[in-house]
């Protein structure tokens, strides 16, 4: 009888144990979730993000315009693209002139992108980077200038480069010729701006001189209105010769404020 027990609590246990077994045979088999991201993935996202920087498309972007008549040395501006571009827009009629020479930052030439007899319009490209302004020279018409350079298309053009902040060395007005006293510049680029009555005869030309009489530059040569340019000399003493003829000017002589 003993024995017979002991059977059935053997056959117990079994069919126990084949329960058990069936419960976690039916459980779904689901890995445990780390919050930690794997290397892999942290891999993967790196080099698709390097992948999309490498890949920025290469458009053409404003870095400075420019309208005016006569002449104009215009402020610096900086290129950070291997390529940019100058296109200009001459209307004046078969008697306008338009000349534009590029030079960088030292005041080395580095070409001509214009030079033109009647009005017309054209593009010119330079292919490369750094720092650069334009003299513009023009007679009997009016111009329109775009410096456009290529970047990637998250990028945006750092344009002029001038000090933001300007005083002033010395300002006059009157009509007629005048050569003014000797004024002194301690900073560079200097800058002229004048501007004029109005009058369809009307004459202005501005001409520096050093201090031992040289021609240094011809900053103004129009009919009138109003305009400025920029000056890439070294410091020291200088004056102006003015010329004008049927109209009354004020000119002005600034430096750098800082």
């Amino acid at each position: 009888m003993a024995r017979l027990i002991r059977y059935m609590l053997i056959a117990l246990g079994i069919l126990l144990l084949i329960g058990l077994f069936g419960i976690i045979a039916s459980q779904p088999n689901t890995p445990v979730q780390s919050t930690r991201e794997s290397p892999s993935a942290m891999t993967i996202t790196t080099a698709t993000s390097t992948a999309s920087e490498k890949t920025s498309k290469l458009v053409w972007k404003k870095a400075m315009e420019l309208n005016g008549a006569g002449i104009m040395n215009t402020e610096t501006f900086k290129i950070t693209g291997e390529e940019w571009r100058i296109k200009w827009v001459l209307k004046g009629g078969d008697t306008s002139a338009l000349q534009i020479f590029v030079y960088d930052s030292y005041g080395d030439p580095v070409g001509v992108a214009a030079n033109i007899q009647g009005e017309g319009s054209d593009v010119s490209y330079i292919h490369k980077k750094g720092c650069f302004y334009l003299k513009i020279n023009s007679a009997n018409g009016d111009w329109s200038i775009l410096i456009e350079e290529k970047i990637p298309d998250n990028a945006e053009p750092v344009g002029s480069v001038i000090p933001s902040q300007y005083k002033i060395v010395k300002s006059w007005t009157g009509k007629g010729i005048k050569t003014t006293e000797k004024f002194t510049i301690t900073k560079t680029p200097w800058k002229i701006s004048w501007s004029t009555t109005s009058s369809p005869y009307g004459l202005l030309q501005i001409f520096i001189y050093d201090e031992d009489g040289n021609p240094v530059d011809l900053v103004a040569n129009v009919n009138g209105g109003q305009g400025y340019s920029y000056i890439y000399t070294k410091e020291g003493p200088y004056y102006l010769t003015i010329n004008s003829a049927n109209i009354e000017w004020k000119v002005t002589v600034e430096e750098p404020a800082s």
